[in-house]
């Protein structure tokens, strides 16, 4: 095992809450009664030092000296026994220390996990030296590897837990983005509605609903069909484009409904084709937007271009020539002293009738232009 994976390894057991578990706390005290020795601990390794995570019957006087003999098991990776350390040149200078903290007996044996990594020790320790027997090696043996048992099933317990966890997060996570997706979608003012391979409707939004109920009359549901609410003209220049979206077209295009009611409405209409993700054809997605208003203000802004041009047009040359004639007569008499025959007057009256009937034209064209912004405002 790389020196990662055996970090990441003695890190998640380092971890694992020990101090609650019956079954490791029942495990100290048969190995306690097995080998009739007041003191029993079991240690991890925390990367390369002992840690007590558990015991029974050690005092804080003999933690260093326990740690310096679980390394020493730790190191030979099988049971280690020392009958009386006064006798081991090199735990001797445990022997050393007063009778009530003096650690004469020690028996240990390591914790190897199923990949052969050592995480820790199970020992017993006694204040009186004991004589070995292979029974207890055995008993001690066996012990250890239900204690390693026990960590790995909590260990997986704890990562099957914090998994479940995780994945019930994800799924809260994902129910809270479905409610966000689903309340944009349904604040939409375009009418979104999704089409199945045959064309039956398998979603849409508050959008397409409304406008079906309010100029068809009609609810809209999940696996209906458009012929269902469209009239017969609108439904079949509808799956005229369905079917290209089906083929894999993507259709943009202005489009105006031709209902029954006296309204009619432009939309700018797309078709879109929609795949999986091993790019399989699902269907079709429609979406609408109303531009009624803009089509009706283009239409309203070229009639008023056309009647202004006209307007335009009178004045830059429909009023010239009446205008033109009445300053020549108006020169004539002029030259014959202010004093105007009949003549001048008859073609006096008619330019002057003749620019009244511009004017009338004018003020006429003025009206048409008035009513046209009006219209609009009762829109």
């Amino acid at each position: 095992m790389n020196e990662g994976l055996r970090l990441a390894a003695l890190r998640a057991f380092g971890q694992l809450r020990l101090e609650d578990n019956t079954e490791l706390q029942d495990a100290l005290l048969i190995a306690k009664s097995i080998f009739e020795t007041p003191v029993v601990a079991l240690t991890l390794f925390d990367e390369d030092k002992h840690t007590i995570r558990l015991n029974i019957g050690l005092s804080n006087t003999n933690l260093t000296n326990v740690i310096s003999l679980c390394n020493y098991t730790s190191a030979r990776r099988e049971i280690f026994v020392v009958e009386d350390t006064q006798d081991h040149e090199h735990f001797a200078p445990l022997s050393q220390l007063p009778n009530q903290e003096t650690i004469r007996f020690y028996a240990g044996s390591p914790l190897i996990t199923k990949e052969g990594l050592c995480i820790g020790t199970l020992c017993v320790m006694d204040h009186i030296p004991h004589e070995r027997s292979g029974k207890d090696d055995l008993s001690l043996t066996l012990l250890a590897k239900h204690v390693i048992s026990i960590l790995e099933a909590k260990l997986n317990l704890s990562r099957l837990d914090r998994s479940f966890a995780e994945l019930e997060q994800a799924r809260a996570n994902a129910i809270s983005n479905e409610i966000k997706l689903r309340a944009l979608f349904e604040s939409l003012t375009d009418v979104y509605v999704f089409l199945g391979m045959s064309g039956e409707i398998l979603d849409f939004n508050q959008a397409a609903y409304d406008y079906i109920l309010k100029f068809k009359g009609k609810k809209m549901m999940r696996g209906g069909h458009t012929a269902d609410y469209l009239n017969e003209v609108d439904n079949a220049a509808f799956m005229a484009n369905f079917r290209s979206a089906l083929n894999g077209e993507r259709i943009s295009q202005e489009m105006l409904s031709n209902p029954e009611i006296a309204e009619r409405v432009w939309w700018d209409s797309i078709f879109e084709p929609v795949r999986n993700k091993d790019g399989q054809m699902m269907g079709v997605s429609y979406i609408a937007r109303n531009i009624n208003k803009r089509k009706l203000d283009s239409e309203r802004i070229l009639k008023q271009n056309k009647i202004l041009k006209k307007i335009a047009h009178i004045h830059a040359h429909d009023y010239r020539a009446p205008v033109c004639a009445i300053l020549g007569i108006m020169n004539l008499i002029e030259g014959d002293g202010y004093i105007a025959s009949k003549d001048y007057l008859l073609m006096l009256q008619k330019a002057v009738k003749e620019l009244d009937e511009k004017t009338q034209s004018v003020i006429s064209l003025i009206s048409d232009l008035s009513m046209v912004s009006d219209t609009e405002k009762t829109r």
